[in-house]
């Protein structure tokens, strides 16, 4: 079983949507902490904008654990990106959740470690 650190952080897409998932896992995870929501995040996003919008909140904050509530397509290009593995692309559906272990947000410095579609 895979063991999540603490999530330091949640950043949401702005979408109507994506703000109703965040309320149901701030509730499942007692989460009480900061929340972000940017228009960056939406499914129409560029992964090198949300790069760099993560790794300067990463730097800023010293994060090590950020929750990212993202719509397709814009969350599986970035799991594909960070993993370097194309068949995530679109594996994930509306209730997916993937857990990665990166280095950086960067091409090919991250593993998947958990995708499950509840």
């Amino acid at each position: 079983m895979v063991k999540l650190e603490k999530i330091q952080l949640i950043v949401c897409s702005a979408t109507s949507r994506a703000k109703k998932t965040l309320q149901v896992v701030s509730d499942v995870l007692s989460y009480s902490e900061k929340i972000l929501t940017d228009n960056a995040l939406c499914s129409e996003g560029k992964v090198d904008t949300v790069q760099a919008y993560i790794d300067a909140l990463i730097d800023k904050c010293s994060l090590k654990s950020v929750l990212l509530l993202i719509r397709q397509p814009l969350i599986g290009n970035i799991l594909e990106c960070i993993t370097d593995e194309t068949w995530l692309a679109w594996s994930m559906n509306a209730s997916s959740l993937a857990a990665i272990e990166a280095i950086s947000f960067s091409r090919g410095c991250g593993e998947l470690k958990l995708m499950t579609h509840p």
